[in-house]
């Protein structure tokens, strides 16, 4: 069974995104979620439960019941997200690597499809 290129590119940059997620998302229940995945001095964008607001933060430690980290590398102000409010975690590195892999792949596809569309 022959496929052609256009769908075979396709179905290579399909397989790319789905394989790079980088968004955890945590149920309503505080006690049952695992935080134990956040990494010590990387950045994070937090989802808030209410209204969907985002708080980006460079992840440092969890307590009991708040999530903690500071505002930026070079700024020192501690900031604190109480854990029953988070709805999703994105890791803002893995986030950027995706879109740029997203594009690349697309470019390459686009290119594929008409260097073969051509040589007919």
């Amino acid at each position: 069974m022959k496929l052609p290129l256009s769908i075979k590119s396709s179905l290579l940059v399909l397989l790319f995104v789905l394989s790079s997620c980088s968004t955890v998302k945590y149920g309503e229940d505080a006690s049952t979620n695992n935080y134990s995945n956040l990494q010590t001095g990387k950045n994070y964008q937090f989802t808030l439960r209410d209204g969907g607001e985002k708080q980006k933060m460079v992840f440092s430690r969890i307590s009991d019941d708040q999530i903690m980290g500071f505002a930026s590398k070079k700024d020192s102000t501690m900031v604190s997200i109480p854990k029953s409010s988070v709805s999703e975690v994105k890791d803002i590195k893995k986030a950027s690597a995706t879109i740029a892999g997203f594009a690349i792949g697309t470019a390459a596809a686009a290119a594929l499809i008409l260097s073969s569309s051509r040589a007919d």
